[in-house]
């Protein structure tokens, strides 16, 4: 189970790509993106999401982009496997449960 997520006062860089992540992660379900259909992509999946946010959602994506770009190689893989793992298909329901659970945490301390 993942570990909840702790209030912070100054969140670094990577929280914040991880805030932004998953404000677009749920506007694209909520606005009815078939997230699993962009999954194949692999690596482009962000660049992908990002340019569908652009186009069609009320959220910052340069913001997003930018910190996300500022994260090093390997934070940008984690943050990459722990979003979007749990999203694609072959999740398990547990891990789409403790997604779910934990992007609850994330939205409530992110406002």
């Amino acid at each position: 189970m993942l570990h909840p997520f702790p209030e912070i006062e100054n969140p670094s860089l990577y929280t914040k790509a991880e805030l932004y992540f998953f404000d677009l992660t749920r506007l694209l379900k909520e606005d009815g993106i078939n997230i699993e259909e962009y999954s194949h992509k692999g690596n482009r999946f962000i660049n992908t999401m990002i340019d569908l946010a652009r186009e069609r959602l009320p959220i910052n994506a340069n913001l997003f982009l930018t910190a996300y770009n500022s994260l090093s190689a390997h934070d940008q893989s984690m943050l990459f496997r722990i979003c979007v793992y749990p999203l694609l298909s072959k999740g398990t329901e547990r891990q789409k449960e403790n997604f779910c659970s934990r992007v609850e945490q994330l939205l409530a301390s992110h406002g």
